[in-house]
């Protein structure tokens, strides 16, 4: 019983040292179609299993949309597009993006 319960652990070890989060976040903003596009970037082998999970959108610090995702369109990255008609110039976006196994990564950009 103790060797099957110490495999399990490390498996659950070796299982959270491949997760990580997501390792950089491209933002954009089109003040003409006011559409937010983030490409995330997260390098993962199966992006069935490992993935982006969920992404918020928060302008100027509230949060305004929740993405929740089944998995991750290629094993480098996922992109999103948004459309945010109450953005404006002044503005802040911002973008915060989960992995599914555990970590976040989150890219704030002002609308000129």
């Amino acid at each position: 019983m103790k060797k099957l319960f110490l495999c399990l652990m490390m498996l659950s070890f070796a299982a959270t040292a491949l997760a990580h989060s997501p390792t950089h976040i491209e933002v954009s903003f089109n003040r003409e179609t006011k559409i937010l596009a983030a490409k995330i970037i997260h390098t993962v082998e199966n992006p069935s299993t490992h993935y982006i999970d969920k992404v918020e959108v928060y302008l100027n610090g509230s949060r305004i949309l929740t993405h929740e995702i089944s998995r991750q369109d290629t094993e480098n990255e996922q992109v999103v597009l948004y459309l945010i008609p109450d953005a404006k110039t002044g503005d802040e976006l911002s973008v915060k993006a989960y992995c599914s196994f555990t970590g976040e990564k989150e890219k704030k950009i002002k609308i000129e």
